[in-house]
């Protein structure tokens, strides 16, 4: 059998599959790329797993051909083969940026138990054709693979509202971790959507109805979406008892969810806006920055009756205009030690494109300290944590 891909197309597809198969926590018998060639219509697709996300890519029509017998197909449908994904995208990747010659396709030849791969090339000033050849070791698909492998598509689908789904990717994303635990998880609940970090957490409004809700997504799972999803205009999306299943184009993706979701309600309930003061929030974040310039917490203090507050450690100090208040009088002196970390992630989003006033809610808890309650007059997310 012989496949012959457009070099351009191939490697596109490629690059996406390899978000999936060589990610960290992937075994090494995962790495690898799949390619599949259907006996009707000679259509080819490129496959990429792990435990987590199925990818798969069908290319498009006119970028490939396909030289393949009856003998080889043998009694099945399709003909598959799998190669390790590094070694192949380090091949292919030795060819992207070239001086002399331009590479116009490349061919995929089962040689026994091997795979031949040829890049051609052309000279870009006299057209003639240089052949460049990689021997692959063919690596066997495993039984258990298969089902991975095959899911299909649900017939009943609805429109995945891309926009969304950018805002939280881009503004969620950077809260989380890659650790496996509470702070890599994005939690979809009928209201919010909720990322959790070590010093607060993070709640928007959930504006994606029906399929992303009571569900939980890790890091993983978000990293794909934001790297592939999110670059597509129109998704199509389904769910099922297991996965978030998604069609875009001639791809489709389907990414395992959890249903055991964090207990982010004690969170919901820290959210009470009696008492708050209003800041410039460009520069409130310019004097952060100079906070920042010393390893240490901030303490910081609110003085309603002069209308500012007052930022210092041990070796910086500035006072900031209070532009509005509500009951902050009531809470009598109100001063507290944070990281100036925590206010930079936990007022979320790019500081150009977001409201230009940030204001901060003061709730005094029980033992002592305040639940931090961060917003914007938007209304559309919050920001929880506690000081003391």
């Amino acid at each position: 059998m012989k496949v012959i891909c457009n070099f351009d197309n191939l490697t596109t597809v490629l690059s996406n599959i390899a978000l999936v198969v060589e990610d960290a926590l992937s075994s090494e018998d995962m790495k690898n790329v799949i390619m599949r060639v259907h006996k009707q219509g000679s259509a080819v697709e490129l496959i990429g797993v792990n435990q987590m996300i199925t990818y798969r890519v069908s290319l498009e029509e006119g970028s490939y051909s396909v030289e393949a017998t009856d003998e080889e197909y043998g009694d099945t449908d399709v003909i598959q083969i799998q190669l390790k994904s590094k070694e192949l995208n380090s091949f292919l990747g030795a060819f992207k940026t070239m001086h002399k010659t331009k590479v116009t396709e490349v061919e995929f030849e089962t040689i026994k138990n091997k795979i031949s791969v040829t890049v051609v090339e052309e000279d870009i000033e006299s057209g003639v054709q240089h052949r460049a050849n990689w021997l692959f070791d063919s690596i066997p698909i495993k039984a258990n693979m298969l089902p991975s492998i095959n899911i299909a598509m649900p017939e009943e689908t609805e429109t995945l509202d891309v926009v969304a789904m950018m805002l939280y990717t881009s503004l969620l994303f950077p809260v989380m971790t890659s650790t496996g635990n509470l702070y890599s998880k994005l939690v979809f609940s009928e209201n919010h959507v909720v990322a959790f970090s070590t010093a607060f957490t993070v709640m928007m409004k959930n504006f994606l109805t029906g399929v992303f809700s009571n569900l939980t997504l890790s890091y993983r799972a978000l990293s794909f979406m934001k790297a592939v999803v999110c670059n597509e205009q129109l998704v199509e999306v389904a769910k099922t008892d297991e996965r978030i299943c998604l069609r875009m184009g001639n791809a489709v993706a389907f990414i395992r969810f959890d249903t055991k979701t964090p207990n982010y309600a004690l969170y919901e309930s820290m959210i009470q806006k009696n008492h708050a003061i209003v800041l410039d929030r460009q520069y409130f974040k310019d004097v952060l920055k100079r906070l920042s310039l010393v390893n240490e917490s901030v303490q910081f203090s609110v003085n309603a009756e002069d209308g500012v507050v007052e930022v210092r450690n041990s070796k910086f100090h500035q006072e900031l205009p209070i532009l509005q208040t509500k009951a902050i009088e009531e809470l009598g002196t109100v001063s507290f030690k944070i990281l100036p970390e925590v206010f930079n992630k936990a007022i979320i989003g790019d500081d150009a494109t977001f409201s230009q006033l940030v204001f901060i809610y003061f709730e005094p808890q029980e033992k002592g300290g305040y639940n931090l309650i961060f917003a914007d007059d938007s209304g559309s997310w919050n920001s929880v944590a506690r000081v003391h």
